[in-house]
């Protein structure tokens, strides 16, 4: 998977670049409108390169095959599953959250940067991850996926802490060059865990699987994703819009050390 996951951070760096520089020259009408039709094009270009990779072979498909109901709840029973569910939704809530919703409101808010710096910190964290996807990949098979995903939750958890203290910096004014360099080390952390995280997180839905449950066990991969992103990013938005933004920092950074010991206690192998 490492290659594939490359790949993705390789042009999720010139991306972000892509669409700031966008931003800044053109506006926001015509920056969509220029990205809409590139997308366009690629879609176009993928449907000519992307071959078919379901079996042409479908003899040895059973005729009556069981329900998906039953796959799912067969898959359900399994602890390794509910775990890894779990720890997907704090993961992607609390990397969605943070650096999605909550970094650009304070580069905005709280050091008045505009768009560019956004599109720099969404580069940097993605070159970091590719970076990254190779050798953690090499750690995960070699070592285990704890090895990669405890530390990755760890460093993810790190970055909102870290990012707490900066509205605190702003009541002294002595330490207002620390501001930068929390916000630097905070996205750096976040950067890093997901490097660590990425590579290794959709193993874990298939490591013991049957095979013809994959794509089953891979499905609550995605719906843990998207259902802990939604929970977890209204949740802590809509607390940063009441009550500022340290309580809901403090609150997903501890979220996050808690997922990590439920990892490292709960699932086996």
């Amino acid at each position: 998977m490492a290659p594939v996951l490359m790949a993705e951070k390789l042009f999720s760096v010139v991306g972000p670049l892509v669409g700031g520089k966008l931003l800044e020259s053109y506006g926001v009408h015509q920056a969509m409108m220029k990205v809409a039709a590139a997308t366009s094009m690629l879609a176009l270009i993928n449907q000519w390169m992307l071959k078919e990779t379901k079996p042409t072979d479908i003899g040895h498909v059973p005729k009556k095959t069981e329900s998906a109901l039953k796959r799912y709840k067969e898959l359900l029973q399994d602890a390794r599953i509910r775990e890894a569910v779990i720890f997907s939704a704090f993961y992607w809530g609390i990397f969605a959250s943070v650096l999605y919703c909550i970094v650009p409101l304070m580069l905005a808010q709280v050091f008045g940067y505009g768009a560019w710096a956004f599109s720099l910190v969404l580069a940097a964290s993605n070159l970091m991850c590719f970076f990254c996807a190779g050798p953690v990949a090499q750690l995960s098979d070699r070592f285990g996926r704890k090895a990669a995903l405890i530390p990755g939750m760890l460093l993810v958890g790190l970055a909102p802490l870290l990012l707490a203290a900066v509205p605190q910096l702003l009541q002294n004014a002595t330490t207002s060059l620390l501001k930068p360099l929390i916000l630097s080390l905070s996205v750096g952390s976040l950067a890093l865990g997901m490097g660590l995280v990425g590579g290794a997180l959709p193993t874990i839905f298939t490591d013991g699987v049957p095979s013809r449950l994959h794509v089953e066990s891979l499905s609550f991969l995605r719906a843990s994703t998207e259902l802990g992103s939604v929970l977890l990013t209204l949740t802590m938005s809509s607390m940063v819009g009441s009550i500022g933004f340290t309580w809901p920092l403090l609150g997903g950074g501890l979220c996050a050390l808690y997922a990590a010991a439920r990892f490292a206690l709960k699932y086996r192998l």
